[in-house]
């Protein structure tokens, strides 16, 4: 099983040694580097990393110890990536800064910035971990972006939706409190939030274009031997596009596409937490909404285009994706 770092371990060791507990302990217990505490570099398995997620959760009596954590993570802690993201000139060019540099934080994070109308998506993934760090890191990382977001433009900015990998939770109220808005989906294959178009304009308060291109020039130099992450996500879901043409998407000939058998592919999809069915739907939501938005294109051809052979389903899929019918959408992206 691979390891990754995490500043989350040594945020939430802090946090329960100020409560009291006994930090030695529950690094042998856990079987945690004994330099946990002192260096940046210590990779942790996935399993360790959700232990002690799960530890402190019970310890601090705080079911959303991850979230919290990302308050204790001090300036510089990701280091050049972080220090571009500062320098940026705003929101945008932030972002685009911690997706291009996102390899030099960790071997396995996969950062992507994909455009939403005006808006745009910042999703992250870890991937080839061959286990799943609990629903706590994934938070962590959501909320240390969206508190760095904060931190450079001084003011209060929240996403305007937020989204995580694990299973809905019966009370979301503390998720909404932090990150500011009720737009809160789960269950997804990834973790991530939405920009708006106004926020992306914001001025970045420690913004430093010489700076910003001095840094970019080493993290470029750097790039060049960090390791790229085996995205598996990105390769299904450039198979299932590949597919649509031919009908609706099966786990079989997506497999025989990458050179993988259906159940290794599988086993594969499950180790990162993901499903198949999950990918085949968002890829087909996204494509359908870019589809529709097109005004000459019939429906019928959309639901056609997107490997649908009944009509019904393609309406029915749709409004379990939106809200609404395809007709629905379509009345109101022309308003």
């Amino acid at each position: 099983m691979a390891g990754f770092s995490t500043a989350l371990v040594p945020a939430l060791l802090k946090m329960l040694g100020a409560r009291g507990h006994p930090v030695d302990r529950v690094i042998r217990e856990l079987e945690l580097p004994s330099n946990v505490t002192t260096s940046p570099d210590v990779e942790f398995t996935p399993a360790q990393v959700r232990r002690l997620g799960e530890l402190a959760e019970r310890g601090l009596e705080d079911p959303f110890v991850g979230v919290h954590a990302a308050e204790q993570v001090a300036r510089g802690t990701y280091g050049l990536a972080e220090f571009i993201t500062r320098s940026s000139a705003n929101l945008r060019e932030a972002l685009e800064g911690f997706a291009r540099y996102s390899r030099l934080l960790n071997d396995h994070l996969f950062v992507r910035l994909e455009a939403r109308g005006d808006d745009i998506a910042c999703e992250q993934r870890l991937v080839g971990l061959g286990g799943d760090p609990g629903r706590h890191q994934g938070e962590f990382m959501t909320a240390v972006q969206v508190a760095i977001g904060r931190q450079i433009l001084q003011r209060p900015w929240a996403p305007k939706a937020v989204w995580f990998t694990h299973a809905p939770l019966a009370d979301t109220r503390e998720l909404e409190r932090y990150f500011g808005t009720a737009n809160l989906e789960f269950g997804k294959s990834s973790f991530g939030l939405l920009a708006d178009r106004d926020a992306l304009a914001w001025p970045v308060h420690s913004a430093d274009p010489q700076l910003r291109k001095v840094l970019s020039g080493q993290a470029e130099k750097e790039l060049v031997d960090a390791p790229a992450p085996d995205d598996l996500a990105a390769q299904v879901r450039s198979a299932i596009r590949a597919e649509l043409c031919s009908g609706p998407p099966r786990v079989g000939t997506v497999a025989q596409r990458l050179h993988l058998s259906a159940r290794t592919l599988q086993r594969r999809l499950t180790d990162e937490g993901l499903s198949f069915q999950a990918l085949a739907d968002e890829v087909r939501s996204s494509g359908a909404k870019e589809l529709i938005a097109q005004p000459q294109l019939p429906l019928a051809e959309v639901a056609f285009r997107l490997g649908y052979n009944n009509f019904g389903a393609f309406i029915r899929a749709f409004k379990g994706w939106t809200g609404q019918t395809p007709g629905e959408f379509r009345a109101a992206q022309r308003r």
